[in-house]
């Protein structure tokens, strides 16, 4: 099987390539299964298996206009992974054209550069200034561009806390945009369910471990305390910070 895939990103425990022969069609879709380099590793398999079935849980039973859209699974189930071999588990998902974190620094930075360059042109000129020559409105287009991909982001998270699910792990390169521009959150594998048994002094839930990018974790998470969904809107006006400022936070 994998010598009709290509390689096109690696995801944490995971790997996504993309159908070359699906890819000839309208729809463009991507398949996401373990990596190789895991397969040997026992305890690192068991946590990315755990990461594939919670994702495929999550997808299956929820739709959002901003969340990746899951198209099927391979037929064997969760069966495969007792199989031990790459591929024998699989999501088909949506193909993404690009992450968050791409745009921001090859498209955005680029963009925002360029629009520095015009404007220290523009009022040097004072005499030649004109009506024209004002940037401004292409400054606010492009801000607020930048501020609705924000906006999207905020309503995938809305949806997931909406089913008490905290994300756990939002960073740019967890967000990605489809092939129509669309915002996607993607990579749901860390995301998990507060559920009533978790609770720890009634608001907040004791889950194992810290997860996701230390850039972006809420500090009761990377001091190993209860939290719950606070932790991503914590995380989410960092991420909010880069997207508007177009620089990496700290």
């Amino acid at each position: 099987m994998s010598d009709i895939y290509e390689v096109i990103g690696i995801n944490r425990k995971n790997q996504s390539h993309k159908n070359d022969d699906i890819d000839k069609i309208e729809r463009r879709y991507a398949v996401k299964y373990l990596d190789q380099t895991i397969m040997s590793d026992r305890a690192r398999l068991n946590s990315g298996a755990i990461e594939l079935a919670v994702e495929t849980k999550l997808l299956s039973s929820t739709s959002h206009p901003n969340i990746i859209n899951i198209h099927g699974v391979s037929g064997c189930g969760l069966a495969g992974f007792s199989a031990g071999t790459v591929g024998c588990y699989f999501l088909l998902l949506d193909r993404l054209d690009s992450t968050l974190e791409e745009k921001i620094y090859r498209c955005w930075k680029r963009k925002q550069m360029e629009l520095r360059k015009r404007r220290t042109g523009t009022f040097n000129k004072v005499f030649t200034h004109t009506p024209k020559d004002d940037k401004k409105g292409e400054r606010r287009e492009f801000f607020i561009h930048r501020l609705g991909v924000a906006l999207d982001i905020a309503s995938a998270l809305e949806h997931l806390h909406s089913l008490n699910v905290v994300y756990r792990d939002l960073q740019p390169g967890n967000i990605g945009f489809d092939f129509q521009g669309n915002v996607k959150l993607f990579n749901l594998g860390l995301a998990r369910e507060l559920r009533p048994d978790k609770r720890h002094n009634g608001k907040l839930c004791k889950i194992k471990g810290s997860v996701g990018h230390i850039r972006y974790m809420a500090p009761e998470m990377a001091l190993g305390r209860p939290y719950n969904l606070l932790a991503d809107v914590y995380s989410f006006t960092i991420l909010l910070w880069e997207i508007i400022s177009i620089e990496k936070p700290f």
